[in-house]
């Protein structure tokens, strides 16, 4: 079938292809909404000039969120940005929560 086809095309093409700069990713997945975040990315981002955002939000169980992916060649810039960014929205959290 399908798979099996592709799976021998790759196989035929895997040896022409050239080995890059190892890319290190991170997601990191929130309850809130990209409107209770995007004001709080840019300032966040300028702290971290290595690392690339990219915002995807969901909705799941009845209820709105986001997955923010970070990505860079620098795994310790991701690992940093990761748990800045994990506290950053656990804040955020945390005051729409005593807003509510």
């Amino acid at each position: 079938g399908v798979p099996r086809i592709f799976q021998v095309m790759v196989e035929n093409i895997l040896h022409d292809l050239e080995e890059g700069q190892k890319l290190f990713s991170c997601t990191v997945s929130s309850r809130l909404t990209e409107g209770d975040i995007a004001a709080h990315l840019k300032g966040f981002l300028e702290d971290y000039p290595a690392v690339e955002l990219g915002s995807y939000p969901y909705f799941k169980d009845g209820k709105f969120g986001v997955s923010l992916v970070l990505r860079s060649y620098q795994e310790d810039a991701v690992a940093s940005a990761a748990q800045a960014l994990e506290a950053l929205l656990q804040d955020l959290y945390t005051k729409k929560q005593q807003q509510a």
